[in-house]
């Protein structure tokens, strides 16, 4: 009887895990595609002055990142054409 009264517990709050869960997942979905536009964005911006894409992996060095982001934002992109293409 004791084990019954256990399984009808665990069933009156299975509703609450599987909440839970998706919430978690949903989160967890929305960061990597967080991470994956800033990569995108960051490549794209790095392009602007002829700088390589690779140095947005710079993004996931702790310090480093937070610096890479002022030289985003500050750095003016290139007025003529470069080796990745014409200014957008």
């Amino acid at each position: 009887m004791a084990n019954f009264a256990e399984l009808a517990y665990i069933c009156d709050k299975l509703w609450l895990i599987v909440l839970l869960y998706s919430v978690s997942f949903l989160f967890f979905s929305l960061a990597c595609l967080g991470v994956y536009l800033f990569l995108i964005f960051s490549m794209k911006r790095l392009h602007d002055f002829s700088e390589s894409g690779y140095w947005a992996i710079l993004v996931f060095v702790p310090v480093i990142n937070a610096l890479l982001v002022l030289y985003l934002l500050c750095m003016p992109g290139d007025e003529g054409r470069n080796q990745f293409g014409l200014p957008q």
